[in-house]
């Protein structure tokens, strides 16, 4: 599976030919996952009017990641924790498949029911 989303720009590694699939990811790095897998949906994002600045900890994104930050907060893909973001922490497992969804909802790849309700 890693090889599928590198080949389809999903996924790169850390340079020096290391890859690390195994290693924890932050915020960050998974706004700018679902900013590479949002090119492969009909989804092309909205201009949403979120004072994207209004998070205290926005201006310590990395500048590869800026694009992405503002693509995931504008699109409402992931939500900060009251004014906070939280770039530089890690992500769960959980919320990575709830950012994932949010992906395929907005691009209606899937419905808005749970997935826990499926027909």
């Amino acid at each position: 599976m890693v090889a599928t989303a590198t080949k389809y720009g999903i996924v790169s590694g850390h340079g020096n030919n290391k890859f690390a699939p195994m290693d924890k990811i932050t915020r960050e790095e998974a706004m700018q996952i679902i900013l590479n897998a949002s090119k492969l949906t009909p989804f092309k994002g909205v201009e949403k009017a979120v004072d994207i600045k209004a998070f205290s900890d926005y201006n310590t994104r990395s500048q590869w990641a800026a694009e992405a930050v503002d693509f995931n907060i504008n699109n409402g893909l992931i939500v900060g924790s009251g004014n906070k973001i939280n770039l530089k922490a890690n992500i769960t497992r959980g919320k990575a498949a709830t950012i994932i969804l949010r992906l395929l909802q907005k691009a209606n790849l899937v419905g808005s029911k749970s997935i826990s309700q499926k027909p």
